[in-house]
């Protein structure tokens, strides 16, 4: 728990539940480092905890987003999300004016709230994109979209 709580960034808690029963009975937690007393609540120990996220927590977060975006479904949590995304953050266009590469790494840094990420054009989740996009340019030439004025995380 020292580890974590000091941010060595190897280190992860394999078992979140056990952990925090520990410091279930305490205020909070103090410890010396560096010759300095740390001192951290435990409101501060279990939004790091839900922040670095618990495998479940991540999970959770994921299906929670994609429930708000539709009540029933029959796509994935993060189909839904990237259609979402796209759709709340994007217009269609009858030019090709928006990069692809730029789409890409904006998608990136949005799936990242939810700890994802797209490798390269050829992941799974990229390929859904163009899907919902509608492009069948194989030159991977710019998509017809262009970027709302208000964009909407």
């Amino acid at each position: 728990m020292k580890r974590f709580l000091l941010g060595t960034p190897s280190y992860k808690i394999k078992d979140f539940d056990i952990e925090l029963k520990k410091i279930d009975k305490y205020e909070s937690v103090s410890f010396l480092h560096n010759n300095k007393k740390l001192v951290f609540t435990k409101e501060e120990i279990v939004d790091k905890l839900s922040k670095e996220g618990c495998p479940n927590c991540i999970k959770l977060k994921l299906r929670l987003k994609a429930m708000e975006i539709l009540k029933s479904h029959d796509e994935p949590d993060v189909q839904i999300i990237i259609k979402n995304w796209v759709k709340t953050n994007y217009v269609k266009t009858s030019y090709r004016s928006y990069p692809r590469r730029k789409l890409f790494e904006e998608l990136n840094v949005y799936l990242g709230k939810y700890h994802l990420i797209m490798l390269d054009n050829k992941d799974i989740l990229w390929k859904y994109v163009i899907e919902i996009l509608n492009d069948n340019s194989t030159q991977y030439r710019k998509f017809k979209l262009q970027r709302r004025c208000t964009p909407h995380e």
